[in-house]
Order: C-alpha cells, then structure tokens, then sequence
C-alpha cells in the first residue's frame, strides 16, 4: 500500500471508530424530545426514551449484532423493567456497525416497547 493511500485508510478507520465512539458516549438514553416513535404499531406501549446498547465487537458480523441486541435488552431490563426488554417489540430498531481489521463493531438503538395486557370483565 503506498504512504498515501495507508495514510488515507488510516484516516478513514479513525473516523468511524471515532463517529462509533461518539454515539456510545453521548448516552444510552436520548432525552424524549430528540426523537420520538411515530406511527407506534397497534397494541403495544412505547417509551420516548431511545436505548442505546454499548459497543459490541465480534469477528463476525452476526455474532456482534446478536451482542449489541442483548446488550440493549440489558440496558432496557436495568432502565425500565422487564415488560421493556425485548428487542422483538421494540421500535425503530436499526443497528450501527463498522469493521476494523478481523473485527466487527456493533450499536444497537431502538425505542422500548412492551405489549399492552387487554383487560377483559
């Protein structure tokens, strides 16, 4: 790789890992304001407040989305309870995900949602 190019790439790895960085320092949880869930799917019970999972590293990039995704389930369980940790119910799910060398890194984000319990008498 010639010094210009490696420069570049370098540069390049810096970046993402410092975006990737970024968005895990800013919070796991988004003040309700910044972004709130629209169009909420008919019976379920979502908070406006988004979870952010911490960053999860794997050589592949399954094994590091499935790590980010229960990481998140985790930080949803500590923060809210039971009824708000399944990655399943959530909204807006997305994942964030880069690659350095052999590795992957991923984040995992999304609105926690619970089922509502119909109540019948």
């Amino acid at each position: 790789m010639s010094g210009i190019s490696a420069f570049t790439a370098s540069c390049i790895r810096r970046f993402a890992l410092a975006t990737l960085a970024a968005i895990c320092l800013a919070g796991l949880a988004v003040p309700a304001g910044a972004r709130a869930p629209d169009g909420v799917s008919p019976g379920k019970s979502c908070l406006n407040t988004y979870i952010g999972s911490h960053m999860q590293k794997a050589k592949k990039l399954d094994r590091a989305k499935q790590k980010a995704r229960g990481n998140w389930e985790y930080q949803a369980w500590r923060t809210f309870g039971h009824k708000y940790d399944d990655w399943k119910k959530a909204q807006l799910a997305q994942y964030h995900c880069s690659k350095k060398g052999k590795h992957h890194f991923c984040l995992a984000e999304a609105y926690p949602c619970s089922q509502i319990e119909e109540v019948r008498g």
